[in-house]
């Protein structure tokens, strides 16, 4: 039992621990600006292609990176929308608190009513 319960919170705080910060319009510019080398994103293209990479370099003119298929080079002008991923501690403590706190009520419900049942 306690190593089922820690394999799920392990997946959960997993699950947890990322989010994604998407920017297009007039706030691209900025999140463009604000991406380093490293970062994993989602760029949306005006043709409508996804493509994820994570960033090689950045400049005016042309975001580069590394993607599954290899390096590509997207000109600034045909990006629509950049979603940037990042790890998340507030959420991921969060969530591993919130299960956790969750359980112990449970095996306290459960340990209420195995002695309820045992004083009988």
């Amino acid at each position: 039992m306690p190593r089922t319960l820690l394999t799920f919170l392990l997946i959960l705080s997993l699950i947890g621990c990322t989010s994604m910060q998407v920017s297009q319009g007039g706030k691209l510019p900025n999140t463009l600006g604000s991406l380093k080398p490293g970062d994993t994103v989602t760029v949306v293209t005006y043709a409508g292609t996804n493509i994820q990479l994570k960033v090689v370099s950045i400049d005016s003119r042309t975001l580069t990176g590394q993607s599954n298929e290899g390096s590509i080079s997207i000109p600034v002008v045909q990006i629509k929308s950049v979603a940037k991923s990042h790890f998340s501690v507030g959420k991921s403590i969060g969530l591993v608190a919130g299960v956790a706190y969750a359980a112990l009520a449970v095996l306290g419900v459960w340990a209420f009513y195995s002695l309820g049942k045992a004083t009988k």
